[in-house]
């Protein structure tokens, strides 16, 4: 053989034996083997949290309710921690946060927040979120316990843990036997809240009903009619535009003809269905979705409530919508939508042209109820700061143009002006 063929020759063999070497010390020295060929084992690094929320003992006095939260949060996953939970529980108008750290493959973790409410809240919920991290089991409405058969042993069973019997919520759905706009004193039950509680006294100008001081202006002495200020003068001036009788319209105004009405409307949002949100809608009773949506988005819950694919009996918390407990009045054939308006909303004026289009594309399956809801500390009792100046006026206005069956134009003229005439609306 030739000198260069056989150094050639030298050099293929030194390359594979080198390339056998480095096969073997791999397989050797991987993590994944252990001196023999194996397949990688699969890693689950996710973890999975999963939780649940009690509302176990309620302690009320005739001001406020403390609620005592119990809950647990468990890592469900196979390999992996929980850094960090952030965890917020909603009473109401009421919030608290607080954090949990560290929490390792397959711990429990157990514990107990404490939050005050305002009187008669009718739901408690919870939102959390956690650093890589999937979320499971966890529904966002915190349950209670069912209160003795007794009820009244705990003195929380009007904010409505009560058997079937007894559950519901003085000066929220007035009953027979609730006693006025006050609730019973600790430890009384709703058997003997009409006797031991005392129903409010009325003025002169007001007639008690359902438990309410309800202003009755048939039983006022006459008043003398109070001058309207500069947006109010602009709003009989929108009446006389879309052909309203502004003698009646501007005596509605100055007489505040429909104070109570918008009030018992925010009364209504807020208790009934915890809105603090402008736009809300109320589908078929009971299933509440916040929030400017577009029309496809709309139709196609429409149809999942005419088609029972959202089952309107049984309460669900999803991502998009929340089914509360509260009564359904589902029909087959047409849902019924009711929509929590504030003028001053950017996200309400959006929903004109949505809610024509629905109205136009779905015919007879859809009929919109509208509500005032301003977020304006004037007549609405349930925020805590000031956010639409005005923007009652501007509801007892559309009250008023409802009286002369002209609340539809009155509305869309209103947010046609919100943000170009209407001087005032900026807040």
């Amino acid at each position: 053989m030739k000198p260069e063929k056989k150094q050639n020759l030298t050099i293929l063999i030194a390359v594979a034996v080198f390339i056998l070497i480095m096969f073997i010390a791999f397989l050797v020295f991987s993590p994944q083997t252990s001196g023999k060929l194996r397949a990688p084992q699969q890693q689950d690094n996710q973890a999975e949290l999963s939780c649940n929320f009690t509302d176990d003992n309620i302690i009320c006095t005739s001001e406020k309710c403390v609620h005592e939260i119990n809950y647990v949060v468990e890592n469900t996953g196979s390999n992996a921690n929980l850094e960090h939970v952030s965890i917020r529980v909603i009473a109401g108008s009421q919030e608290k946060k607080f954090n949990l750290k560290n929490i390792s493959s397959g711990e429990k973790v157990n514990g107990q927040v404490t939050i005050e409410s305002d009187l008669n809240v009718g739901y408690l919920f919870y939102d959390l979120s956690a650093l890589n991290a999937r979320i499971v089991n966890c529904d966002g409405f915190i349950k209670r316990t069912v209160c003795p058969d007794s009820c009244g042993e705990k003195g929380d069973c009007y904010s409505g843990t009560c058997s079937e019997q007894t559950d519901y919520v003085c000066n929220y759905e007035p009953k027979e036997n609730c006693c006025g706009n006050d609730v019973c004193e600790v430890g009384e039950s709703f058997a003997t809240c009409e006797n031991d509680c005392e129903s409010p006294e009325c003025n002169e100008c007001e007639t008690l009903t359902e438990g309410l001081c309800v202003a009755d202006f048939e039983k006022c002495p006459k008043k003398e009619p109070r001058e309207l200020n500069d947006l109010e003068t602009e709003l009989v001036g929108y009446a006389n535009e879309i052909g309203l009788n502004v003698e009646k319209f501007q005596s509605c105004m100055q007489f505040d003809e429909k104070k109570e009405v918008v009030e018992q409307q925010i009364y209504e949002g807020f208790e009934r269905y915890w809105i603090n949100h402008t736009p809300t809608y109320i589908l078929a009773g009971n299933v509440k979705i916040v929030g400017s949506r577009s029309t496809q988005q709309m139709t196609g819950f429409i149809n999942d409530v005419l088609s029972k694919k959202i089952n309107t009996d049984v309460f669900s918390a999803m991502e998009d919508y929340m089914v509360m407990d509260q009564p359904s009045a589902f029909d087959k054939n047409q849902v019924q939508i009711q929509e929590f308006f504030d003028f001053k909303c950017p996200y309400s004026k959006e929903s004109i042209l949505k809610i024509k289009e629905l109205e136009s594309n779905l015919g007879e399956k859809v009929r919109f109820v509208f509500k005032n809801f301003p977020l304006d500390t004037e007549c609405n009792q349930f925020i805590e700061n000031q956010k639409h100046p005005g923007a009652c006026s501007m509801a007892y206005a559309s009250e008023c143009a409802r009286d002369q069956g002209k609340f539809r134009e009155y509305y869309e003229k209103l947010f046609e002006i919100q943000s170009d005439e209407l001087t005032f609306v900026i807040g």
